[in-house]
C-alpha cells in the first residue's frame, strides 16, 4: 500500500504540492513517501462535488488522503472553514476517517501561497524587489500587505513583465519559497497534516 493520494484541482497545484513533497522535505521535517498527486479534469468544481468520491476508488491503495481545491471558485457564502466541514462529513460517510483523509481548502485561491516572498516573485519575473514593490504600490495600493485577489494580481505581473504563464512558475516558487512564519492558514493546515502522518 502507498502512503499518500493527493487530489487537486489543476496542474499549477500538482506542480506545487509534488515540488514540495519531493524537494521540500527537509524544510517540512517529513520523510520520503510513496505518493500520487492527480488533478480533478474537472478542475474546482469536480474536486468539490466529486473529490471524495474519486478518492474512494483509491481506498484500497493509499493509507492517507488529501484533497486541496481553491474557496474563490465556489461564489459561495459560507466559509472556507465550512465549505471543509462539509466535504469531512461526506468524507466519512463514504468511509474515511480524520486518520486518513484531509481537506485543505485555500482562501482565495492556491496564488496566495507564492506572494509570501516577494523577493523570490520578482525574480521569477526578471525584476527587482523594489521594481515589483513600486509596480504593487502604483499598480494596486499594495505596500507590505500581500493580494486580496493573488490570482488577479499574479496574471497582470506575469502579462506586465511578459513572462510566460505556466504552472511550472509555481514549481519554481514551491521550490524556494522559506515555510518558516508562513501565516496562510491553508498552507500551516497542509504542513501540520504532513509532519502529523510523515514525521521524519
Amino acid at each position: 500500500m502507498k502512503d499518500l493520494f493527493v487530489l487537486v484541482a489543476d496542474e499549477s497545484m500538482e506542480k506545487t504540492v509534488q515540488t514540495i513533497l519531493e524537494k521540500r522535505r527537509e524544510s517540512l521535517g517529513i520523510k520520503n513517501i510513496t505518493k500520487n498527486i492527480m488533478p480533478h479534469p474537472l478542475k474546482d468544481p469536480g474536486v468539490y462535488s466529486q473529490g471524495v468520491e474519486f478518492c474512494r476508488n483509491f481506498q484500497r491503495e493509499y493509507a492517507k488522503f488529501i484533497i486541496i481545491l481553491d474557496f474563490k471558485f465556489s461564489g459561495s457564502q459560507r466559509s472556507p472553514e465550512e465549505m471543509r466541514e462539509e466535504m469531512i462529513d461526506k468524507a466519512k460517510s463514504c468511509g474515511f476517517s480524520d486518520n486518513n483523509f484531509e481537506i485543505i481548502v485555500i482562501s482565495p485561491e492556491l496564488e496566495a501561497w507564492i506572494w509570501k516572498s516577494r523577493r523570490h516573485m520578482a525574480s521569477l519575473v526578471g525584476w527587482d524587489e523594489g521594481k515589483l514593490n513600486d509596480w504593487l504600490k502604483k499598480t494596486f495600493n499594495l505596500h507590505n500587505n500581500k493580494p486580496k485577489n493573488p490570482k488577479e494580481v499574479y496574471l497582470e505581473l506575469l502579462r506586465v513583465s511578459r513572462t510566460q504563464k505556466s504552472s511550472d512558475n509555481f514549481s519554481k516558487m514551491a521550490g524556494i519559497i522559506g515555510f518558516k512564519d508562513c501565516q496562510d492558514p491553508a498552507f500551516n493546515s497542509f504542513q501540520a497534516i504532513l509532519l502529523k502522518w510523515f514525521k521524519a
